[in-house]
């Protein structure tokens, strides 16, 4: 599961291996007929460019926030005091 990427056993957050986060990204973009090779060129010449695997990982993070992977935070009226809640329902329409 993609949730697994980033739990450990024991539920705290941990930073995937960069083979799982390319084999995501290669899965992902299997419908547009991207090959392995093509995503490991693709991550070479991205490290040529000067970002770090932790860059990648960022900018996944990032990707999985805007998309609502981790749910997204309901603006709650009622004090300003009380934290953002957390839901996991779908996103409405602008």
């Amino acid at each position: 599961s993609m949730l697994s990427l980033f739990m450990d056993s024991q539920g705290g957050n941990k930073l995937p291996p960069v083979n799982e986060i390319l084999i995501v990204l290669q899965g992902a973009n299997q419908n547009h007929g991207v090959t392995d090779k093509r995503v490991l060129n693709a991550f070479e010449k991205y490290l040529d460019d000067g970002n770090t695997t932790m860059d990648l990982f960022n900018a996944l993070m990032e990707l999985f926030e805007a998309s609502g992977f981790f749910g997204k935070k309901k603006k709650s009226s009622k004090t300003n005091s009380e934290s953002d809640e957390v839901t996991l329902d779908p996103v409405e329409a602008p």
